[in-house]
């Protein structure tokens, strides 16, 4: 009969029942506004890359390691060194031209994008 009586906790419990779907109300809301922001980002720089593109692929070549005009070279991605740019480092495999579009598209994901630092740890 003792602990019918009992009401010390009751408005921890009622605390904990209605803060907790607003926690998480709050929380997806979160969620929701960081994906679109990477949304945004991410279509930021592909729509950047594509001018980059336009531009840089009719150019005259003397900018670009006397490359031909309209011509890529294919990029493996691996040993052809790293392009630093902020504290952000891309792979520089390819001729000039495709390094000259990569730049262009990297530079609107530094917004969100870690430092160096961060990734590494120290």
């Amino acid at each position: 009969m003792r602990l019918a009586k009992d009401t010390g906790g009751v408005v921890y419990v009622e605390f904990l029942i209605a803060f907790m779907p607003f926690m998480m109300m709050f929380l997806g809301m979160i969620q929701v506004a960081l994906y679109l922001t990477a949304n945004l980002v991410v279509r930021h720089a592909a729509t950047t890359a594509a001018r980059a593109a336009v531009v840089v692929l009719p150019d005259d070549p003397q900018y670009y390691d006397d490359a031909e005009i309209n011509r890529i070279e294919r990029g493996g991605g691996g040993g052809g060194g790293v392009l630093e740019i902020g504290g952000l480092a891309i792979p520089a495999g390819g001729g000039s031209r495709l390094n000259a579009i990569r730049t262009a598209a990297s530079i609107p994901l530094l917004t969100v994008s870690p430092s160096h630092s961060q990734l590494v740890g120290y």
